[in-house]
């Protein structure tokens, strides 16, 4: 019984053991919203700080871009946008910069890194942008084709955004508004063109640098829905001007000229929220962080010129993840215009929540699951022992009895006269105690008389 109760105490101390919460070590982790892509798609990249607490820098190396460049973790995660820019894969590395264990508060300097497989452009995808002049004049074409798996897929088409990136850009951008026009000066030998996807799934070409020549250049964008088949091509007609001699009032006021400011803004500046990098006014890309549920960011813009035209877009129905605003500024008195762009990466607070919510059930499902089972080993044992002491005693009720039976009368009639026996020999033995004892007696009471006389 001993040894039992010993083997029960050391399984609900290993039980015990085995549900107890662990310490988790404090780490980065790096994840990708998809593990490859094609050329001028954007991978989200999301670090995750486990015990980490500080400043983070992203670095690729291969063709592509990653914004923000450095992002900053307190135990939770946060995501960056990688931009593949051509072939070969791309690596992206998160290193601490200024980071500490939030545990320890001891210097935290480990590195992680991980791959992005990017698709190495095949026939069958030059076979459908060669399909892509036939189907732009409809806009978007529909399938009906016999396979499952082609039918599951979407056949939008739009962008959600297009532009060119610096001072020259167009005005108006709507997603059914395929032909845009832009002029720009004899001295802009080249712009760099811009698109966002209207859903995932989607191919984009035509984006990136262009060699403009002088006079008319058309660069066609065109956009590829998930089930490979719709097209839809975007045309920007872009005037690059002839060159232009100086006009006269240059040469009697050269002054003039250097006083002429340009079209811009003097002033960004978004509510309760911090721009990346530092506003300027001949900076044109941003980005910012938003973790807020809101639909939309205030935005204060002040223009370098009076009475200028300003117009945003992209600043409603924010959604989560990656958004992005235009800002476009036009001089009325004439056509130039400068584009400015916010990258808002929106990251509720409350994801970090739901995923921790969703890990603690899963743990306490299993704690649940090791308790439960724990608990079944011992009653099992409990119940074994019970059966084993009920069956001994059994065993030896049977024996008592058995060996009560075998006891018979002649036995207990041997016993008894044993016992008689006894009793006369202690009796004979007391009785001859008692007469030694009197005769002595009398012999001292004797001795003593003759003393006297």
């Amino acid at each position: 019984m001993k040894k039992l109760r010993i083997l029960v105490m050391a399984l609900i101390i290993v039980c015990t053991l085995l549900i107890m919460p662990k310490a988790n070590a404090a780490g980065l982790t790096i994840a990708f919203s998809k593990s490859s892509a094609n050329v001028g798609e954007n991978v989200t990249v999301t670090v995750n700080g486990n015990g980490i607490a500080g400043k983070i820098s992203l670095s690729v190396s291969g063709n592509a871009t990653v914004s923000p460049s450095s992002v900053w973790v307190d135990n939770s995660s946060v995501t960056a946008t990688v931009t593949i820019k051509g072939t070969g894969n791309v690596k992206v590395t998160a290193t601490p910069v200024d980071a500490s264990d939030s545990t320890t508060a001891n210097p935290f300097t480990t590195a992680t890194a991980g791959t992005i497989v990017v698709a190495t452009p095949s026939s069958n995808n030059s076979n459908q942008n060669g399909n892509s002049g036939s189907n732009s004049g409809s806009g978007s074409t529909s399938n009906s084709g016999s396979s499952t798996q082609t039918q599951a897929k979407s056949s939008v088409a739009t962008l959600s955004n297009l532009g060119i990136n610096g001072q020259y850009d167009f005005t108006g951008f709507r997603s059914s508004k395929t032909s845009y026009s832009v002029t720009v000066p004899n001295e802009v030998e080249s712009v760099e063109i811009y698109a966002k996807k209207g859903q995932s799934g989607q191919k984009i070409t035509g984006t990136g640098v262009k060699q403009l020549k002088e006079g008319a250049n058309a660069v066609n964008v065109v956009v590829t829905a998930e089930d490979g088949k719709t097209t839809k091509t975007y045309t920007i007609n872009i005037e690059r001007k002839a060159t232009e001699e100086t006009p006269e009032t240059t040469a009697e006021n050269p002054d003039e000229t250097e006083k002429q400011e340009i079209v811009g803004l003097t002033e960004l500046k978004i509510g309760g929220l911090e721009l990346t990098p530092e506003f300027k006014t001949d900076v044109y890309k941003y980005s910012v962080e938003l973790k807020e549920d809101k639909d939309k960011i205030d935005l204060t813009t002040v223009a370098t010129v009076e009475n200028a035209e300003i117009e945003i877009t992209g600043n409603e129905n924010l959604k989560d993840g990656e958004n992005i605003i235009t800002i476009i500024v036009k001089a009325k008195d004439t056509d130039e215009t400068t584009t400015y762009q916010i990258n808002v990466n929106k990251v509720l607070p409350n994801t970090n929540t739901v995923e921790a919510t969703v890990n603690n059930v899963e743990n306490n499902n299993t704690k649940m699951i090791v308790l439960g089972a724990c608990l079944a080993i011992i009653l099992l044992i409990i119940i074994i022992v019970i059966i084993i002491i009920r069956k001994r005693r059994n065993i030896n009720d049977g024996e008592e009895y058995y060996y009560s039976e075998l006891y018979n009368d002649d036995e207990k009639k041997e016993e008894k006269e044993e016992i008689e026996q006894d009793n006369q020999v202690n009796m004979q033995d007391e009785t001859e105690y008692e007469e030694e004892y009197e005769e002595e007696q009398k012999k001292k009471r004797h001795a003593k008389g003759k003393r006297f006389k």
